[in-house]
């Protein structure tokens, strides 16, 4: 189809409208649409952009700004930039998405998608959204390539995603994926809770994440009287797989005890995270003490698929390692991937034993 080029806020929602299909008969052809200009919603009697179910959408920003116009604002109930619905197939390309301010835990996000089918992002910023960026709810296909996210904040208490927040569906069980490629998590912060880039609170263990040749840094969680589960990120469920990643400069506000981080944070559910190619997850800090990869439990462990040279990862853990012990914290090891850990605490050593690397008690 041929690009409807639309230049207001009510030209953009009624070229989405006049698309085919709905919740039963999803549309079958897609609709292109592009801006010939900036857009700011207008400041009375607007909402934000709604793709309802079933619609089949190419959005190209062509190098300009989608503004909800909200920034210096009062949070409000509707405040998002985007809401995609059930069974949306929805690329969003080249351009921003900024002013969202909605209430904080009420339909968050700047880009709201809730069972949304296919989500793809190509080269868009997401800069100084306020309440979450990007919300992912049972999503089952979601791929952001070259995009950054930059400079938003969220305040929602002991929750998390300043940037990224990934949600389970309660009435989908199918599995779902996430591949992030090529982008920058930059000074992202959340008053309260946890994994202020990317926050993966998946209750059902259903989300694969892939994040690839990525870099997080100046990222901060939280307050000391607050949860602050990874200052970059946070996964409590599902499985993460970091590949060439640098995630370095990143902070939290509490001390490293009780799961606070200021890297990455691997919660206390069946969550499970490999490292690949270079990956650096190091000069992160929580409270004024190193904390880069840190383990809520003993028995949590990342597994390891290849780490290249260049490879720098400090890892912690929550619970004390008596002397003569030993806790594993990565596997499928070669003994040259020792030289790639070191621990965060002084009192600890770094040991390569039978493929796995371990922290043990110095002596």
């Amino acid at each position: 189809n041929d690009a409807p080029a639309v230049s207001t806020w009510a030209e953009l929602q009624s070229a989405i409208n006049e698309t085919s299909g709905d919740a039963t008969t999803p549309a079958t052809g897609t609709t292109n649409v592009k801006l010939t200009g900036d857009l700011t919603a207008p400041a009375e009697g607007s909402s934000y952009i709604d793709i309802p179910a079933g619609k089949n959408i190419i959005l190209d920003l062509n190098g300009h700004t989608l503004d909800r116009g909200l920034s210096e604002k009062e949070a409000i109930n509707e405040g998002n930039v985007i809401r995609a619905g059930k069974d949306v197939s929805l690329t969003v390309k080249n351009g921003t998405i900024t002013g969202s301010n909605v209430t904080p835990d009420f339909n968050k996000a700047a880009l709201r998608c809730q069972e949304t089918k296919e989500l793809n992002l190509i080269d868009v910023d997401f800069a100084n959204c306020k309440n979450v960026a990007l919300f992912l709810y049972g999503v089952k296909s979601t791929n952001i390539d070259g995009c950054t996210f930059s400079d938003n904040t969220y305040g929602g208490g002991e929750v998390g995603g300043a940037a990224i927040d990934v949600g389970s569906s309660d009435i989908d069980s199918q599995r779902k994926e996430i591949t992030i490629k090529d982008c920058l998590f930059k000074n992202n912060t959340l008053t309260g809770g946890s994994g202020s880039a990317i926050h993966l609170y998946v209750t059902k263990n259903d989300y694969d994440t892939t994040v690839i040749n990525s870099t997080f840094t100046g990222n901060h969680a939280g307050s000391v009287l607050s949860a602050d589960d990874g200052g970059a990120i946070c996964i409590y469920n599902g499985s993460l797989v970091l590949d060439g990643c640098t995630i370095t400069g990143n902070t939290a506000a509490a001390e490293p005890l009780n799961n606070h981080c200021g890297g990455v944070s691997v919660g206390e559910k069946t969550a499970s995270v490999t490292l690949k190619g270079k990956t650096v997850i190091a000069g992160n800090t929580c409270g004024g003490n190193a904390a880069d990869l840190y383990f809520a439990k003993k028995e949590t462990t990342v597994k390891l698929d290849g780490l290249a040279e260049g490879s720098k990862i400090g890892v912690l853990t929550a619970y004390d390692i008596e002397e003569g012990s030993s806790a594993v914290v990565a596997t499928n090891a070669a003994s040259a991937d020792a030289e790639y850990f070191f621990p965060d605490n002084a009192k600890y050593n770094i040991n390569y034993n039978s493929g796995n690397i371990e922290l043990t008690i110095s002596p």
